[in-house]
């Protein structure tokens, strides 16, 4: 049933955006489960990217990584019960609450980093996430009588084959690559391995035939506008090159003053 409900809110969300933007078609409403692979994807690679981009001693320690997938993890599940709520008009409520987490996070994300360092302050991120998830999850359950907890449960079940099978394949590319300072490519090789495995696991195990058809309507969108701007950029150059071509030589102009060059006295 929670299920169920969820899509029929997901339909009444895409049914807005198209309103809104016409024929338009955005990026499927299944983030909620790429950010939960966001999540894993920072756990296990953040030290990669550091050591790649400053190097192994700016490495600020495992509690920096960890409570900043942690961070991204709650923002995943987070997502889910802000969209039910701008979907009931709770726009007020939205704002307020961000303006007291603000606030919150200057005094607390102050205090923690000063005591842990950088590692602090994502800790603070995460730490006041966890209030504003409780409250839009008991709201969101009263409003529409279901276990919100079952709901985000399936979500997060649903996602561990897939997630398995982007962990195996950035782990088997991370042990036959090199990762060291100002050597992006091994880094990009595990990234992309870990991307490319989730997204197909995600479409073909646990995407919805209608999310599987925003995806493809995306994916040639992109395409598309992919070919217009290489067309555009293909017919400038054309224009450059024929321009260039069918302009006459002047005097003083390049070949002109080389050939003055090549035979003054000095040269």
């Amino acid at each position: 049933r929670e299920v169920r409900l969820a899509g029929a809110l997901q339909g009444r969300w895409r049914g807005r955006q198209r309103g809104l933007g016409g024929d338009r078609v955005g990026p499927p409403v299944e983030p909620r489960r790429g950010l939960v692979a966001l999540a894993v994807g920072v756990f296990l690679f953040n030290q990669d990217l550091v050591t790649c981009w400053v190097g192994p001693t700016m490495y600020a320690g495992p509690l920096l990584t960890d409570t900043l997938a942690v961070y991204v993890g709650l923002s995943a599940l987070l997502g889910l019960s802000v969209l039910f709520s701008y979907v009931f008009g709770w726009v007020r409520l939205l704002a307020g609450i961000a303006v007291l987490q603000g606030v919150a996070n200057i005094g607390l994300g102050y205090y923690l980093g000063k005591s842990l360092g950088l590692g602090g302050i994502t800790l603070a991120l995460a730490v006041l996430l966890i209030p504003q998830s409780v409250l839009l999850l008991t709201l969101v359950s009263r409003r529409l009588d279901l276990n919100s907890a079952r709901l985000l449960g399936s979500l997060v079940l649903r996602a561990v084959l897939p997630l398995g099978l982007a962990v195996a394949a950035g782990l088997l590319v991370h042990s036959h690559v090199q990762i060291a300072l100002h050597h992006f490519g091994g880094f990009i090789a595990e990234i992309l391995a870990f991307t490319v495995a989730y997204a197909l696991g995600a479409y073909f195990l646990i995407m919805h035939q209608e999310d599987q058809a925003d995806t493809r309507r995306y994916i040639a969108s992109l395409l598309q506008t992919g070919r217009k701007l290489l067309g555009t950029a293909c017919a400038r150059i054309h224009r450059s090159e024929r321009t260039l071509a069918t302009m006459p030589a002047f005097p003083g102009g390049p070949r002109a003053v080389t050939h003055t060059f090549s035979r003054s006295p000095a040269g």
